[in-house]
């Protein structure tokens, strides 16, 4: 299962990664069966300033039934981040406060806690579970930047539910964040995310 990379440059016109993606290309692999959707929509820039490049991506995603993923990177959760919603991103890793996730969680947006080699932000987000009684279902485990080294020494998801419990968040909780909740996310609960009749699991007891 693969998301289609959004940002091929990262923002058109900014750099140049001698290639380019763009709505057509994105259109063409939504029919491609190991596709899941599309990449972290780095280019927030070009939603919030509706461009047809960003906005053409988006739409080609969401008229295949499938998931956009997000990458909403700036310390901002009022006007901006309701229109990065609205324009059809459904989930994004990029919190790295405690209001940031529970902002997200707030406007229907799965916040995605993540914990890797390069960027450690659960322990701070477990705040936004922890410290209030709020409905946990648009909240996800992720890892995000891992590096071979790291998943010899630590393990995966497995390594962040660990850290979760560590920083309070119900072991119950936070097995559900990183399981059905991530595949509510991307509307493939049908086949993932529980033990249960007709269902793929892959479980180490």
């Amino acid at each position: 299962m693969i998301n289609t990379p959004s940002c091929v440059p990262v923002v058109p016109g900014f750099e140049d990664t001698g290639s380019f993606v763009g709505p057509e290309d994105i259109a063409e692999t939504m029919d491609w069966p190991s596709v899941v959707g599309l990449g972290e929509m780095m280019n927030f820039p070009g939603i919030l300033g509706g461009t047809d490049h960003a906005h053409g991506e988006v739409g080609e995603t969401l008229r295949a039934g499938k998931i956009v993923t997000g990458h909403y990177s700036m310390p901002e959760t009022d006007r901006g981040l309701n229109a990065y919603v609205a324009s059809g991103v459904r989930c994004c890793h990029e919190s790295t406060r405690a209001e940031d996730a529970l902002a997200k969680m707030r406007y229907g947006m799965y916040a995605m806690m993540r914990y890797g080699s390069a960027w450690k932000d659960l322990p701070v987000l477990a705040e936004a579970i922890t410290a209030r009684d709020i409905d946990t279902r648009y909240a996800v485990l992720v890892s995000d930047d891992t590096h071979p080294h790291t998943l010899v020494a630590d393990g995966h998801l497995d390594h962040v539910v660990r850290v979760a419990v560590e920083h309070g968040i119900d072991v119950i909780t936070a097995l559900q964040m990183v399981t059905i909740n991530c595949a509510q996310c991307f509307q493939m609960d049908h086949d993932l995310g529980s033990i249960a009749p007709g269902k793929c699991a892959d479980i180490v007891f």
